[in-house]
């Protein structure tokens, strides 16, 4: 259901963007680029959760050594592991990419451009460890 709403809200958003170029507010356009890619990222994340999730199902998780570790935990990292399963995640990663780096040189100093320049660091990607390393 969350996948369902964050994609119905990403056709509207780019729905709205179709009218981008008559804008003349930088605020706006500002708000509307870093929005965009917060949503898509959003989405990536939550392709990756769900993905972790049917680990669990399909019984893909690691190995445990039972005098060191007591059970799992999710991790995050660099690599998005849905992008297999889903190609469609594949290009949300590569879209939101783009957009950070369009906010951070098509902004420079403002707020956005340090919010873009936070989020373009956070790993999206997820996956199951032991829970005491």
């Amino acid at each position: 259901m969350a996948i369902l709403s964050l994609e119905t809200s990403l056709g509207k958003l780019k729905a709205v963007g179709k009218d981008r170029d008559k804008e003349f507010s930088k605020r706006w356009l500002a708000h509307y680029e870093y929005t965009l890619a917060r949503l898509q990222a959003r989405l990536v994340y939550t392709y990756e959760y769900d993905f972790c999730l049917a680990g669990v199902r399909t019984d893909r998780l690691p190995e445990l050594n039972a005098a060191i570790h007591n059970g799992w935990r999710v991790a995050s990292t660099e690599k998005v592991n849905a992008t297999s399963k889903e190609p469609k995640v594949k290009d949300y990663v590569k879209n939101v990419g783009k957009l950070w780096k369009k906010v951070m040189t098509d902004y420079p100093g403002t707020p956005w451009a340090v919010m873009a320049r936070r989020e373009s660091v956070t790993a999206l990607g997820l996956y199951w460890r032991p829970s005491r390393e």
